[in-house]
């Protein structure tokens, strides 16, 4: 397992070990609908409503930078 592995973890609920390059889900990322595609082991691609791209950002980086302090 990764760094992308350690950040979904702590964002979605998605097995994990079912979701490798290739695979696509509509989840939930904090309190918003969106879509994470599996580009690769190491490229994830997050896509969700325009309108809270704002909101879908700080949740990704906050996470990113939690898991960078440990």
């Amino acid at each position: 397992t990764g760094p992308i592995d350690a950040l979904l973890s702590k964002l979605v609920n998605v097995d994990l070990a079912d979701f490798g390059p290739g695979r696509a889900t509509r989840t939930g990322l904090e309190h918003m609908s969106c879509f994470v595609i599996r580009r690769s082991e190491a490229h994830i691609a997050v896509l969700g409503a325009r309108s809270s791209a704002g909101s879908l950002w700080h949740a990704l980086e906050t996470a990113a930078k939690r898991l960078e302090e440990r």
